[in-house]
């Protein structure tokens, strides 16, 4: 009987995190025997459990150290007469596109030398930054599961409802960085040009002087800084759209709002449209050559026109828990040369990083 492991680097890193807790919960759910291993807990430990582990194992990582580490161990585990198995799943979209930097490059590098088919990503941004020579099939595009429905709602006690009544109100969660800018400014913009709307901004982040100074006189956007989990479900719970990118996006569609996707820019309040209005699957990652609509003006028509959850169709989509449970079906033999080769360029790709590149997100 196969054994499915999930590895991660850190317990506490964010929407990866959520997403394979998410995935663990799922696949016991269905009586699939599967575990987590957070590497933040020991490394070694994570090894020792693998290797002697006395099943045939089918193990999922998030990153490059976990497939580095998760390489090692099919290599160890061929002199076992148990199986290993490997599908990187590649959550973010710069993970290894390769025009970022060589380290980037050489982690590309790794996950080519594995099957093609046997590697999966989140959605169709991390396919196009990954560089995939040939087209991947719908199958390898997983999405993302979110655990924001499981969470109780807690009201901020400076939460005013009077503030957003007979208006039309919008929210948005994340860090204040730079390639937020743009689509947080625009938002500002928004706010400021329509007195019949009222926009909540959830988060903080290095950008946020500049941006609440864009907003100084604006009466009809409230900041609310860092908040918990529970306190941010509330405020968006309370809004009629959502705007905002990555994992954000599913939580908001869970929550039966009118999510918006926006685009990474730190000048221009981009966006594609609704999310979930396409078989693709897009949480905001810039693409060069993707048009994109200005989202001051789609927010505009949006409002002006009432366009609501109607415009969203159902998504057709296979649930990602599924979708890598479908896949072991076909997943590609493996071979020791494949691990060697993998093994090989990822800590090619440490050394450089370590060397002369400052790079983040391995």
């Amino acid at each position: 009987m196969e054994r499915k492991y999930f590895i991660s680097d850190n317990e506490e890193g964010g929407g990866i995190a959520f997403n394979v807790k998410a995935l663990v919960k799922l696949f016991k759910e269905d009586n699939v025997d599967a575990d987590l291993i957070f590497l933040n807990r020991g490394t070694l430990r994570a090894i020792r459990v693998l290797v002697f582990e006395n099943k045939d194992v089918y193990v999922f990582t998030t990153s490059g150290k976990s497939l580095l580490l998760t390489s090692i161990v099919a290599i160890l585990r061929m002199f076992s007469l148990n199986k290993t198995k490997i599908t990187p799943i590649v959550y973010h979209p710069r993970f290894c596109d390769k025009r970022i930097s060589k380290f980037r490059s050489l982690i590309r590098r790794a996950l080519m030398s594995l099957p093609k088919g046997n590697v999966v990503y989140y959605c169709d941004e991390a396919k196009i930054a990954s560089d995939i020579p040939d087209s991947l099939e719908s199958k390898n595009i997983i999405g993302l599961c979110s655990n924001i429905c499981n969470v109780e709602s807690v009201k901020p006690v400076d939460f005013n409802l009077r503030k957003i009544e007979n208006k039309i109100h919008l929210s948005t969660v994340g860090r204040m960085v730079d390639f937020k800018l743009g689509y947080l400014l625009s938002l500002v913009d928004f706010a400021n040009e329509n007195k019949n709307v009222h926009v909540s901004v959830i988060g903080f982040g290095p950008c946020e002087p500049k941006i609440k100074e864009r907003a100084e006189g604006v009466d009809n956007i409230t900041f609310y800084g860092k908040r918990t989990l529970e306190e941010s479900k509330y405020i968006m719970e309370k809004s009629d759209y959502y705007v905002g990118m990555g994992t954000t996006l599913s939580d908001a569609k869970l929550l039966g709002l009118t999510p918006i996707v926006a685009i990474e820019s730190d000048k221009d309040g981009l966006t594609t449209g609704f999310f979930g209005q396409s078989d693709e699957i897009h949480f905001g990652e810039y693409n060069e050559s993707q048009s994109y609509h200005s989202l001051k003006y789609f927010l505009e028509n949006v409002v002006s026109n009432q366009i609501g959850n109607e415009v969203i169709s159902e998504s057709s989509q296979t649930s990602p828990h599924r979708k890598l449970l479908n896949l072991q079906e076909n997943h590609e033999k493996e071979k020791v040369s494949n691990y060697i080769k993998v093994a090989f360029f990822l800590l090619l790709s440490f050394l450089c990083r370590f060397l002369n590149e400052k790079d983040y997100h391995g």
